[in-house]
């Protein structure tokens, strides 16, 4: 900045931008050195001139239609994003295993432009890749007023990224289910261990709230993938399970065969089992 220049001032994120004109920095490099001094050039400011926090002073007055029409530009989708935590893991944690390398983007809001808690917005290219793998029409990946395109990237709201989500799961159930299962054990070892350090008391609110909302977050990504896909991974779950318990029995009985002596009919039994060396 250089004394005499034109820049736009902002007190509050709801205030407009005015004009002020900045004169000189405070002396210093500490934190409280951290102001400049400026006058308002407003014609109800009446030449006023004030020390004023750095962070105030947005941009040269010149650019400043841009910086608020780029403000404008994404103030909706990251209001509009602001969702539940459960969807919120839900979604990336589906995007993370089922979306193809190259659909996600890389598009930022601005340093200036507020940041919303739990604004769940993502940036896609190529939309009509992401239509032929999820099965969602162009239209309506685009089709929600608060999305928009930059530089080849199209940003869209939490609502149509969880619809996103939910028709990935859907196509791929077995990678999905898989995650959800890990993802439920690793909390029940959590939920245990929790309890072996402190048998009488209750977690933490934070900790339980953590709980809740990653046993919600697998709750959607099960109803996502359907309730035949659920089923049939459930009659998989089984099938596996019985295996190695019918497997252990044989190999039980292998042994019991060997040690009364009967190692002609132990090594039949192992070539059955496959489990000859």
């Amino acid at each position: 900045m250089e004394p005499g220049e034109l820049w736009a001032y902002r007190k509050r994120a709801v205030d407009p931008l005015e004009p002020v004109t900045y004169l000189r920095h405070r002396r210093g490099n500490a934190k409280k050195d951290m102001y400049s001094l400026v006058r308002f050039e407003s014609e109800d400011a009446d030449g006023r001139e004030e020390w004023v926090p750095d962070g105030r002073l947005k941009c040269p007055w010149d650019e400043a239609e841009k910086f608020e029409a780029v403000e404008r530009q994404w103030a909706p989708v990251l209001l509009a994003s602001r969702i539940d935590r459960a969807t919120e893991e839900a979604t990336w944690r589906v995007l993370e295993v089922a979306l193809l390398d190259g659909l996600l983007g890389n598009t930022c809001p601005p340093a200036h432009v507020p940041s919303q808690s739990s604004s769940s917005w993502y940036s896609f290219v190529n939309l009509d890749s992401l239509s032929e793998l999820t099965g969602i029409a162009v239209d309506v990946l685009r089709g929600d007023p608060t999305s928009f395109e930059q530089e080849g990237e199209w940003v869209l709201p939490a609502s149509t990224v969880a619809l996103i989500a939910e028709k990935l799961a859907a196509r791929d159930p077995a990678t999905i289910l898989k995650q959800v299962e890990r993802d439920e054990q690793e909390l029940e070892a959590e939920q245990r261990h929790q309890k072996m350090v402190n048998p009488h008391g209750s977690p933490p609110q934070g900790i339980l709230q953590g709980w809740e909302e990653r046993e919600a977050s697998c709750r959607l990504r099960r109803q996502w993938v359907g309730a035949d896909s659920v089923n049939l991974r459930q009659q998989a779950l089984d099938s596996e399970q019985e295996i190695e318990r019918l497997r252990g029995l044989v190999e039980w009985s292998i042994g019991k065969l060997e040690g009364y002596g009967h190692k002609s009919s132990a090594q039949t039994l192992r070539r059955y089992l496959g489990a000859e060396s």
